[in-house]
């Protein structure tokens, strides 16, 4: 009982705006499809009747398709909302009731004021109108807006990224440095909102960034291969690359050990008191520390690369063709 004169009590409240709504309309103010009708039939009809989902063969998304209607015929008459199918079943007076009571799109049963504006607008003659479509002005994310919903790490685990904000940012794990800021608007951000996923590709190549409605394919830049010169005074036997990618280690015909920045093939130091044997073949070790070095006739020594020092040494080997380090550093 308390219910039903809520209720009463609402519908007397609100009469005077409805009345006010068509009174207006009598004045001579036809309704307009896009501005009076579309808005209550696209989140309880059309989400259920477009171009993708056509339930019935039927898409209402402009008046001339409702006219040309679906599986059951027309869904509107112009001029007619009597003998309208759409009219019908939105007051449930046939068999059709729609929107269905259970249903997946959140869609409801529509008002007495809007099956009212529905009535009107096909007695009206179902007119077509033209939709204005609202330029979306976008405003930049606060600087203080920065949190960090999303993480990605490639595979071999040396670099990671992560998103801060509206931007990505991605790191060398094992310098533990910022690499680069990841972005293409102008002021560096990688997108309008947040950053809510980001993934690798299995070559880390390749990473993926997602926000709303909007996803990005980044893909690492390629720095072309360069011949540099060693800048040695005895020519380069043997090379291998650190893993940080920033040095090398060489062997030169003399027997010596030198270090050299990769970008430009300058020496850096020589590796003092390490010496090496004839076709040798270098290793480094994962964290950078110690260098592995076979020569012909079987020797196999490792040595610290910071001072030169002799850590194990076998000298009947036998034959071997390469060398590599185990994940951990711990075996050769």
């Amino acid at each position: 009982m308390n219910r039903s004169l809520f209720l009463t009590r609402s519908l007397v409240l609100a009469l005077p705006l409805g009345m006010a709504s068509l009174s207006g309309v009598a004045r001579g103010a036809e309704l307009d499809f896009y501005r009076d009708v579309y808005p209550f039939l696209k989140g309880n009809c059309i989400s259920c009747h477009n171009k993708t989902t056509t339930k019935a063969g039927l898409n209402m998304e402009t008046p001339e398709l409702m006219i040309k209607g679906g599986d059951s015929g027309p869904s509107i008459v112009p001029g007619k909302s009597g003998e309208s199918l759409l009219v019908e079943a939105s007051v449930h007076s046939t068999s059709i009731e729609m929107p269905p009571s259970k249903n997946k799109t959140g869609a409801r049963n529509l008002t007495e004021a809007e099956i009212a504006q529905l009535r009107q607008w096909i007695d009206e003659g179902a007119k077509s109108s033209k939709q204005e479509i609202r330029q979306v002005a976008w405003q930049a994310l606060a600087a203080e807006v920065d949190p960090i919903y999303a993480v990605t790490m490639t595979e071999d685990g040396r670099f990671v990224a992560c998103g801060r904000g509206n931007r990505v940012f991605l790191y060398d794990l094992a310098e533990q440095r910022l690499v680069a800021g990841i972005g293409d608007g102008p002021d560096g951000t990688a997108h309008r909102a947040l950053v809510n996923s980001l993934a690798f590709s299995p070559d880390g190549n390749r990473m993926a960034s997602g926000s709303y409605r909007e996803v990005k394919i980044w893909k690492k830049r390629q720095e072309p291969a360069v011949a540099r010169p060693a800048n040695a005074g005895a020519a380069a036997v043997a090379s291998a690359l650190f893993p940080d990618g920033r040095r090398i280690v060489a062997a030169d015909e003399t027997g010596g050990l030198f270090l050299l920045e990769a970008s430009t093939g300058k020496i850096l130091r020589r590796i003092e008191m390490a010496m090496v044997g004839k076709d040798p073949i270098l290793a480094v070790s994962p964290d950078g520390t110690r260098v592995a070095v076979f020569s012909a006739g079987g020797d196999l020594a490792v040595w610290k690369v910071n001072d030169g020092a002799l850590i194990t040494r076998q000298s009947d080997a036998g034959n071997i063709a390469s060398l590599t380090w185990s994940g951990d550093g711990r075996n050769l």
